[in-house]
């Protein structure tokens, strides 16, 4: 039996199959949540009992594919062939995945096995929490969040480190020292912090349109949205779709000629195709035609008036043509001298298909701009106008 933590279920397992909305369901989902935790009903009916409750983690979550994080099932049938363990069958990278059915040949549904003995100290340090008396936390980036998702480089979040504050108090009385000393040390370093969209002016690293969707960018975070003036879901882990990224990237664009995801970090840039990071990367700046005093770009985008990409950097710029695969003679130019109105050191640019406009985002505010006439038409806060606050 798979039993349950949290929701109101009292502990109990999943009963599979079970009805939500009328449909019936014979494995955990993620239906009818904004957050990406999956869950199940602990009765036959959760139309009719509304009893629930969330579906433990795994040292075998999948991350990436299509599974939204279901734990590998083993075995499972691919091509025929028995699997008892990760594979990387199918594949030419060598990269390891599973089935998160017990057969992909007719469910298709897979993820990518993360890293195991990274995965298996976050898997053991959450259930040590639990052991400290710690529950699940709703805040996606915290340890104790329900779902795991594999991080690199984890910090424990300031949400797990006042959880554990709230349950083992410091004492505060002083106990007599021999006489005078040193003053007090440096202060702990706090954890980080997972953003409120509307609580905080939050900066974003990056906005793009990738397959239909907006997807807003903020150190390991993100928000998505079909509706580009519709509040945008979250946050989510940026690892649960694009796993292999640093921690935080820098600028994000997409391909419209192949449907590729280019972000960047640093002085380098990684290509995905859906959810899977394209062979041989990440690549430095300079294998797109950037000079080596580039360590960083701030912003990207294609443009649909020419399907050329433009990428910023301080006060200048570069036109990449993504069909030769090489940066055009022209490179680079002053952002004054091509874009009128359009500031240096840009956070992001944002294309939105035909839509016949562009927007520029710095700080707290865009600017709008008409393609046609190359003309800023509006300039408005991003709070009240893309993020529904």
């Amino acid at each position: 039996a798979l039993f349950t933590m949290g929701g109101n279920g009292d502990g109990q397992p999943c009963k599979f199959p079970f009805k939500f909305q009328g449909q019936s369901y014979d494995q955990c989902t993620t239906e009818g949540r904004t957050d990406g935790y999956r869950w199940c009903g602990t009765t036959e009916d959760y139309d009719r009992d509304k009893k629930y409750g969330f579906c433990p983690e795994t040292a075998m979550s999948t991350v990436g594919g299509n599974s939204e994080g279901a734990p590998c099932v083993f075995p499972f049938i691919f091509l025929g062939n028995k699997y008892e363990s990760c594979t990387s069958a199918g594949r030419n990278d060598g990269k390891l995945w599973c089935a998160s059915t017990s057969s992909y040949d007719d469910d298709r549904k897979w993820g990518f096995c993360p890293d195991q003995g990274y995965s298996l100290f976050l898997v053991a340090a959450h259930e040590f929490g639990h052991a400290m008396g710690l529950e699940h936390s709703e805040d996606p980036g915290a340890l104790m969040a329900p779902i795991y998702t594999y991080t690199k480089n984890f910090r424990l979040s300031q949400d797990d480190i006042k959880g554990i504050q709230e349950l083992y108090e410091v004492s505060t009385d002083v106990e007599p020292g021999p006489g005078p000393g040193p003053g007090p040390g440096p202060r702990p370093t706090l954890g980080p912090v997972t953003p409120e969209l509307c609580k905080h002016d939050i900066v974003f690293d990056g906005v793009a349109q990738i397959r239909g969707e907006t997807f807003f960018f903020k150190d390991r975070f993100m928000w998505r949205t079909v509706n580009p003036r519709g509040k945008p879901t979250g946050p989510l882990l940026v690892a649960t779709f694009w796993p292999d990224l640093p921690e935080k990237i820098d600028a994000v664009y997409e391909a419209p000629q192949d449907e590729k995801a280019v972000f960047f970090s640093g002085n380098e840039y990684w290509v995905y195709s859906a959810s899977n990071l394209d062979r041989g990367y990440p690549k430095k700046l300079t294998n797109l035609g950037l000079p080596l005093d580039v360590q960083r770009v701030d912003a990207a985008f294609n443009w649909g008036r020419n399907k050329r990409t433009y990428i910023f950097a301080g006060d200048r710029y570069w036109k990449y043509n993504e069909e030769k695969k090489k940066m055009e003679l022209a490179s680079p130019k002053f952002i004054a001298d091509s874009w009128n109105g359009v500031p240096d050191n840009l956070d992001a640019v944002l294309g939105l298909g035909d839509s016949g406009y562009t927007y520029f985002f710095k700080d707290q505010y865009y600017l709008q701009m008409e393609d046609k006439s190359l003309k800023i038409v509006k300039i408005g806060k991003i709070n009240s106008d893309w993020l529904g606050c």
